[in-house]
């Protein structure tokens, strides 16, 4: 059996750095259970680039109607790709991913149709691609990272990722897609991600506790649910 948990909230949130604070503090095994962590695959996304040297995001960024359904698209095939390698090698795993493929359904893609960013015949075609592509793909749990747009405006300018010029609006409406979705689904853990730097390690290490205890509850009690993987094994897969 195989354990997909979504970290999901706003873009600058903080997924990744919980993402990296969750895989030092817990390790590549629990109670014997391989962990995979799962950044999203920006790298990949700025690899696809134009002759002006303009990757997918920065288009993107910069022109959401024009671009809207091949970025969406991108990141679909991209995170799809390794989903499909994890599944092909592991029958027991744990995978913690940073923003899982349904938020690409359920938030960015739904919304930039109902703004009229991606045409209706684009739609049909992307929902038509993920339903058939992701039907061994199974949410178990959501960890939600709940913050306010404001303090993702600020921390997104504060790392200054190349591409990412993004206006408050635009993440008002991120965060209220997230809401809407988020706040109908089960088997799902609210963190509180308003964190000041004057108490933050005291709080990720608290959050730490809070989301390994919501991972323990879906561990089946059965002595024979773990993959006899070695280490060396464990770390050749490309996503360590």
């Amino acid at each position: 059996m195989i354990l997909f948990f979504g970290i999901e909230g706003n873009i600058g949130v903080g997924k990744s750095t919980l993402l990296k604070k969750l895989k030092k503090e817990i390790g590549n095994y629990y109670q014997d259970i391989p962990i995979i962590y799962l950044q999203e695959p920006v790298e990949i996304w700025e690899s696809i680039k134009d002759e002006n040297n303009e990757n997918i995001i920065e288009k993107f960024y910069k022109n959401n109607k024009k671009y809207s359904f091949s970025f969406q698209m991108m990141a679909l095939i991209s995170k799809l790709e390794y989903l499909n390698n994890i599944i092909d090698k592991y029958n027991d795993c744990i995978v913690i991913s940073d923003r899982s493929v349904f938020t690409d359904k359920n938030i960015f893609a739904k919304m930039l149709y109902e703004t009229k960013d991606i045409e209706e015949i684009d739609y049909k075609i992307y929902n038509r691609w993920f339903d058939h592509y992701t039907r061994k793909v199974k949410l178990t749990g959501i960890i939600y990272l709940h913050s306010e747009p404001e303090i993702c405006h600020k921390r997104i300018k504060e790392r200054s990722r190349k591409g990412e010029n993004i206006p408050l609006k635009y993440l008002q409406k991120c965060h209220d897609y997230h809401e809407m979705w988020l706040n109908n689904e089960k088997d799902i853990l609210f963190i509180d991600a308003n964190i000041d730097k004057t108490n933050q390690e005291d709080k990720y290490e608290k959050n730490i506790k809070e989301i390994t205890k919501f991972i323990n509850n879906f561990i089946p009690d059965d002595s024979n649910y773990y993959n006899n993987l070695t280490m060396q094994e464990l770390l050749s897969h490309p996503f360590m």
